[in-house]
């Protein structure tokens, strides 16, 4: 894996099959040449993005061509418009005005996906679960079309509101499908090597990468590593003043803390949870065929996608019994 820096002073993780090292932000296209194919952008998906035809177009094409088609009567049907559960409906889109663009905002041309790991149902979780006085003053703030993104940042931040854990604990359980939307794009060989950023580069892309290295067995103590280093990297641009064009709320000590015990415990809860990464991710709809892929795309060590299909099934097997052993314990 390889940690570089980040677009808009945002820190990144640039996954790289063929070597390991982090570079010092900010990214620039001299960083970026021949460094990746492809960018994945894990924030909301702006407006004009949204709104681009092209993507419009192929967003409609997708969900109507992939829908079920029911037959009721003779010369009837129907098309169910609900999300099929074929791994392929819930497969990442790539923006075609951002793609078209990557040239100039990367330095190279890429092809860019946006995956927003805070849709609506996931921050209204987040909102639920703060204080109700500060519950208010979101509100609040929302009325008078003001951002609550301090409020928020701050809440997220501080242990004896919410704190990282809570929050990345909320990703799992509510952002699965987006999850793995993000995962499932390693997957597709061509799309190697990555960029996967957000704003600070440890959260929302620290989950993402966590999922990622587990799945390919890199030891939890280098994951931890990794994540820790984080807050090193993002200290450091801040006193650089790298960070400037980011507003004075997202550069405090406690928004850019990234704890070991956070990480450590995160991992020790989804393996409570679901058994382990692999585990999580079939739930969140990949495949053994997927997750082999993903393991042949960025392990050097890889045994070829048959024999990673079996070691995946074996090592869901082996943890499926266990972990319905632990489950049948505690009802």
């Amino acid at each position: 894996m390889e940690v570089t820096g980040r677009p808009d002073n945002a820190d990144v993780w640039l996954t790289k099959a063929d070597k390991e090292q982090r570079l010092s932000p900010p990214l620039t296209s001299v960083n970026l040449r021949d460094l990746c194919s492809t960018v994945l952008d894990l924030r909301r998906s702006p407006v004009l993005c949204k709104a681009h035809p092209n993507n419009t177009g192929q967003l409609m094409k997708h969900t109507f061509f992939k829908g079920r088609i029911w037959f009721s009567g003779i010369a009837k049907c129907h098309v169910r418009l609900r999300p099929s559960k074929e791994p392929d409906h819930n497969r990442a889109l790539s923006c075609q005005r951002c793609t078209a663009a990557s040239k100039e905002t990367y330095g190279q041309h890429c092809s860019v996906y946006h995956v927003d790991l805070l849709p609506t149902n996931v921050a209204l979780n987040i909102l639920g679960r703060l204080p109700h006085k500060l519950q208010f003053r979101v509100l609040v703030c929302a009325a008078r079309q003001q951002t609550p993104e301090p409020i928020v940042a701050a809440a997220i931040a501080n242990p004896d509101v919410m704190g990282y854990f809570k929050f990345y604990k909320i990703l799992l359980e509510k952002a699965r499908l987006p999850l793995a939307r993000a995962v499932r794009l390693f997957a597709d060989k061509d799309s190697a090597p990555v960029l996967v950023h957000c704003i600070h580069g440890k959260d929302r892309t620290g989950v993402v990468t966590m999922l990622l290295l587990l799945v390919c067995d890199v030891d939890p103590g280098a994951i931890v590593e990794d994540y820790v280093r984080s807050e090193l990297i993002l200290r450091e641009s801040r006193d650089n003043n790298e960070l400037v064009s980011l507003p004075g709320h997202l550069t405090t000590n406690e928004v850019i803390a990234a704890a070991a015990s956070v990480i450590e415990a995160l991992m020790d809860y989804m393996t409570r949870r679901w058994g382990g990464a692999k585990q999580y991710l079939v739930r969140a709809g990949l495949t053994v065929q997927e997750l082999a892929a993903i393991r042949v795309n960025y392990m050097l060590s890889n045994q070829g996608q048959a024999a990673e299909e079996q070691h995946v099934s074996a090592a869901l097997l082996a943890s499926s019994g266990s972990h319905s052993g632990r489950h049948r314990k505690r009802a």
